[in-house]
């Protein structure tokens, strides 16, 4: 099965100066957002989280959240939004 993370980055490949993300602060290409997960699953390996662990995401309803939820599940863990 694939996952949103996963299907994110195919789009990233194949369609990268599309829009992926619209919000008050303007808009994300597919490039764009798919480097700010990677570089959110990074940072949450770096502090230490490992597969499995939970994190709770605070929904703020624009791309901060889903960077966060997408950047946890790209790092393996389980967010609780």
């Amino acid at each position: 099965m694939t996952s949103i993370e996963e299907c994110l980055f195919a789009h990233a490949e194949t369609t990268p100066d599309k829009p992926a993300l619209i919000d008050h602060e303007g808009t994300l290409s597919y490039r764009q957002l798919a480097g700010a997960v990677r570089t959110e699953a990074q940072r949450l390996k770096s502090q230490g989280l490992c597969e499995g662990d939970a994190i709770l995401i605070r929904d703020t309803r624009d791309r901060h959240f889903v960077t966060a939820y997408l950047g946890a599940h790209a790092a393996s863990c389980v967010s609780v939004p």
